[in-house]
């Protein structure tokens, strides 16, 4: 019989690029927005949503960091870059009332 590993997968937050265990990040989405509005990230809770997501330390830090920074990726994968068009250097958070998500308002 084998020995068992205690493996504990690891993610690197977008803001202060720091290793960290999964279960110590929040993981965020970036989805589009209906009726043509500027994308939003939302908290992923079930960590398994559709598409690439970051991991971020929940700390204000952090997540100024990733804003300075263009840590949240785009609907097709890409990294938002500082300077660029405001809704990929800042994409704003915004609630989503009555459907249960997790939501923060980042602007």
């Amino acid at each position: 019989m084998g020995i068992r590993s205690s493996h504990r997968p690891e993610r690197t937050c977008v803001g202060c690029h720091q290793v960290a265990p999964r279960d110590d990040l929040v993981r965020l989405v970036r989805e589009f927005a209906p009726g043509g509005a500027a994308p939003r990230v939302r908290v992923d809770p079930s960590r398994s949503a559709h598409g690439r997501g970051s991991w971020l330390h929940p700390a204000a830090s952090c997540l100024e960091l990733a804003l300075r920074r263009g840590g949240f990726p785009g609907p097709s994968g890409d990294r938002s870059t500082p300077g660029s068009s405001p809704s990929r250097s800042r994409t704003p958070i915004s609630p989503e009332r009555g459907t249960g998500r997790r939501t923060m308002d980042i602007r």
